[in-house]
């Protein structure tokens, strides 16, 4: 006898159920900042809406995980160019480094100053 999942070609082995969305899904380690996450969702928002409200309270909920001034990685789709981007925001920030260095690097990624 085959799963649900099986017979929808959803097989995923792992301890822990899969989950499948529809209408939008967040994840994070407290379920009252997932709370957040999805109310966000829910009134409009997008996945980047959801993940700042989340970390603003996770920085509350679990302040020696997260918090301001911490790392940040992140998978995001771009409808207008139908690509994923990935953003790596590990480690400290060059102490010299300005907005406007910043702004003027935008198109030079392998020239970004590393940390």
């Amino acid at each position: 006898v085959k799963s649900k999942e099986e017979e929808d070609g959803l097989r995923f082995d792992s301890r822990r159920s899969a989950v499948v969305c529809r209408n939008g899904c967040v994840s994070s380690s407290q379920s009252l900042a997932s709370s957040i996450g999805l109310q966000l969702l829910w009134q409009g928002g997008n996945a980047a809406d959801a993940a700042v409200g989340m970390a603003g309270a996770l920085a509350v909920l679990e302040p020696c995980s997260t918090g301001l001034g911490g790392d940040m990685f992140a998978l995001y789709y771009k409808a207008e160019d139908k690509k994923v981007y990935a953003i790596n925001g590990s480690g400290k920030c060059a102490q010299d480094l300005t907005l406007e260095t910043v702004l003027s690097m935008k198109d030079r990624e392998k020239e970004w100053p590393r940390s």
